[in-house]
């Protein structure tokens, strides 16, 4: 299914499940996330850091790029960024994505190098 499918089938149910009661609610919703297999744990070698979790400028959200963890206020996964922090300057990076600041870009390598993930 497309990304557009998908979500499109996403706003339909939550719509439909938010008149149900919690309990019902829960369980439909695992139920639907185990058949439309949308968010499968990663691997080991997926897995990120455990302080990337932490980091105050990392937001997680089931409903928003499958879960996976992003750029709080952006769709920019961390894992794309600490690639980018990597190996691009933090002009390009600025240029190509405007909402990610250079304090958040210096906060992510500090915290990168803190925690030995170089």
């Amino acid at each position: 299914m497309t990304d557009r499918i998908i979500t499109t089938l996403m706003t339909i149910i939550v719509r439909w499940m938010n008149h149900m009661p919690y309990r019902k609610r829960e369980a439909t919703r695992d139920m639907i996330m185990e058949r439309l297999n949308l968010f499968e744990a990663p691997t080991e070698d997926e897995r990120l850091p455990s302080w990337v979790y932490d980091h105050p400028d990392v937001w997680t959200n089931p409903w928003r790029v499958g879960g996976v963890p992003c750029i709080r206020g952006t769709r920019i996964p961390v894992d794309i960024m600490l690639d980018w922090i990597e190996g691009a300057p933090d002009d390009d990076i600025t240029e190509f994505s405007p909402d990610v600041t250079a304090d958040v870009i210096d906060r992510l390598r500090t915290a990168r190098e803190e925690h030995n993930d170089v």
